[in-house]
C-alpha cells in the first residue's frame, strides 16, 4: 500500500494497532499513532480512526474467509472406497475435471485428476480438484463419499 500523506499514514498506523495480535506489538505502534495523530485535530483524529476500524474490520473479515477456505480445501475426508473411480469402458488412462451438483447447480473443477488405466484417480489430485468444486459450489461439508466416472467427469457424492 503506498501512503500519499500524513492522514492515511495515520489510519495505516491505527489499522496496525488494532490488528496487532500481541500486546507486545501494540506497544511498538502507539507511539507512532500519537506522534503523527499530534499534528491533527481531534475530528481529524477522529475521521482517521473510523477509517482504521472500517479497513481493520475489512482486514479481519478477509483473514476469517482465507482461514475458512484453506480449512475446508485442506481438509478433504476422502473413503478409500472412493478412490475406486471405474471407467465404464475399455481401461485406459485419461484425466478428468471434477463435477459437484449443489442445490441444483453444476459445478466443475478447474484442476483434472489422473486415472490410472485400473480405474484408480490420484488422491491428491482428486482431493485438489473436489476441494475446488465444493468451495466454488458453497457446499460446507467435508466428507467425500464416492466418486463415478459419468460422462467425461468424475462426479463426486458427498455424505453430510
Amino acid at each position: 500500500m503506498k501512503i500519499n500523506n500524513d492522514f492515511e499514514a495515520l489510519v495505516q498506523v491505527l489499522t496496525l494497532a488494532i490488528t496487532a495480535e500481541t500486546e507486545e506489538q501494540r506497544n511498538k505502534i502507539d507511539p507512532m499513532a500519537y506522534e503523527i495523530a499530534a499534528d491533527f485535530d481531534e475530528l481529524t483524529i477522529k475521521r482517521a480512526r473510523k477509517e482504521a476500524l472500517a479497513k481493520a474490520e475489512e482486514l479481519i473479515f478477509k483473514e476469517a474467509l482465507a482461514k475458512v477456505e484453506e480449512q475446508s480445501a485442506g481438509y478433504l475426508d476422502i473413503d478409500d472406497e472412493a478412490l475406486n473411480v471405474q471407467f465404464p469402458g475399455a481401461p485406459y488412462k485419461c484425466q478428468l475435471p471434477v463435477f459437484f451438483a449443489y442445490l441444483g447447480n453444476p459445478f466443475k473443477s478447474d484442476s483434472l485428476v489422473d486415472v490410472s488405466a485400473s480405474g484408480k484417480a490420484d488422491l491428491e489430485q482428486l482431493r485438489k480438484a473436489a476441494s475446488e468444486a465444493l468451495s466454488e459450489s458453497g457446499y460446507h461439508g467435508i466428507f467425500l463419499e464416492r466418486t463415478e466416472i459419468n460422462g467425461n467427469f468424475i462426479q463426486i457424492i458427498v455424505g453430510s
